[in-house]
């Protein structure tokens, strides 16, 4: 009779760290979200791609993730997927660079520059940003330094 009553203490621990596992919350936004303000945070390379190595230190540097086999498993995932619904560009194939679909493009300019409003420094900023965004053609960011 003992043993049985261990057995049910042991099935109710198990239950109580599942649920304890599932309540965790991320504190980063997903891995199509850190990719895209990666790729508009670098515009010199906007051209060509950004790499795979640029996008895992622009996200260990700026929300603190360690990047390992799981991490860049996740960050594979995310470009295969993204690219999938169109939101990214491979241009140089499956494990190359990878660029923001013109469409998106746009759309992730205009969300990154209403996320830096809110900081309120980088108003200016932003405006010139999504500016250069819709006319490639500028050589600076800022509007007097043609």
């Amino acid at each position: 009779m003992p043993t049985s009553g261990k057995k049910n203490t042991t099935k109710a621990s198990h239950k109580n760290n599942s649920s304890a596992n599932k309540s965790r919350v991320s504190t980063h936004p997903s891995w199509m979200d850190m990719i895209k303000e990666c790729i508009i945070a670098h515009p010199d390379e906007s051209r060509s791609g950004v790499s795979r190595p640029t996008i895992k230190k622009f996200v260990e540097s700026t929300y603190h993730v360690a990047v390992d086999h799981a991490a860049a498993s996740q960050l594979n995932r995310a470009i295969t997927s993204g690219s999938e619904k169109g939101t990214f560009v491979l241009p140089k194939g499956p494990s190359g660079k990878v660029k923001l679909a013109p469409q998106a493009r746009t759309d992730a300019a205009k969300e990154v520059c209403h996320n830096l409003v809110v900081v309120g420094d980088f108003l200016m900023d932003c405006f010139l940003l999504y500016s250069r965004m819709l006319n490639p053609s500028q050589r600076s960011l800022h509007p007097l330094k043609a």
